[in-house]
């Protein structure tokens, strides 16, 4: 993924990572939330919430429908606020 990056995405890449402290240091009540690899799979509703990324973590593939369900319910009942959080199965 790193040469990927570096090759085809790198100014994506570093804006995403300028948003991200825009946001982060802003006073508005934000999550990061990133899903590992979508697919089209029907709703499971049991996804795992990781509320912290870190360095060689695996997210594994997810449903866009668990992922749907996922936003909506932190849209109606935030729990993980001021949180990066990355969605597998």
């Amino acid at each position: 993924m790193r040469t990927v990056i570096s090759l085809f995405l790198k100014d994506q890449y570093n804006n995403k990572t300028i948003m991200e402290d825009l946001i982060t240091a802003s006073a508005i009540k934000w999550e990061i939330v990133r899903p590992g690899m979508l697919t089209d799979e029907e709703l499971t509703s049991s996804y795992r919430v990781l509320p912290k990324l870190k360095k060689g973590m695996k997210v594994r593939k997810i449903s866009r429908a668990d992922v749907a369900q996922f936003l909506i319910t932190e849209a109606e009942n935030p729990k993980m606020l001021h949180h990066y959080v990355a969605l597998t199965n």
